[in-house]
């Protein structure tokens, strides 16, 4: 009974598992003096960044360009592929892990990255996989 009680808890640990993110305005993307101050939020590791959008477009609401429709982030430049969890962004990004995690929050008026999107391959093709059958 006692090693189901540790396996409970190690699975609550890692779905629980959360990421502190600081959440930076792209300055281009600021209208406002003095630029809003970064949002601070805890990122499920499972979870996905466009999950997030919904709870950081109003707090930069009144910094941004009037219309801005859709946000992407960015990480020391390289944009952010949305269908990859945060947990492993950050794994694959952050060789030394810093906390809270610095991203970039970039509106779709800016068009520097059209899609929002990077090739992760570059940074993917270092890490390889063990196949799954022998």
């Amino acid at each position: 009974m006692g090693s189901k009680g540790v396996g409970t808890e190690a699975q609550r640990y890692i779905w629980e598992g959360a990421i502190p993110l600081q959440i930076h305005l792209h300055e281009s993307e600021v209208t406002t003096l003095p630029p809003p101050p970064p949002a601070l939020i805890l990122a499920p590791r499972i979870g996905y960044l466009p999950l997030l959008a919904q709870k950081i477009k109003p707090f930069f609401s009144n910094s941004l360009p009037p219309g801005v429709d859709t946000i992407w982030f960015e990480y020391n430049g390289l944009p952010l592929k949305w269908y990859i969890p945060t947990g492993v962004l950050f794994d694959l990004l952050c060789a030394e892990p810093e906390r809270p995690w610095n991203l970039m929050d970039l509106a779709s008026a800016n068009k520097k990255w059209k899609c929002g999107t990077a090739d992760m391959k570059s940074i993917t093709s270092s890490f390889s996989m063990p196949p799954l059958v022998d």
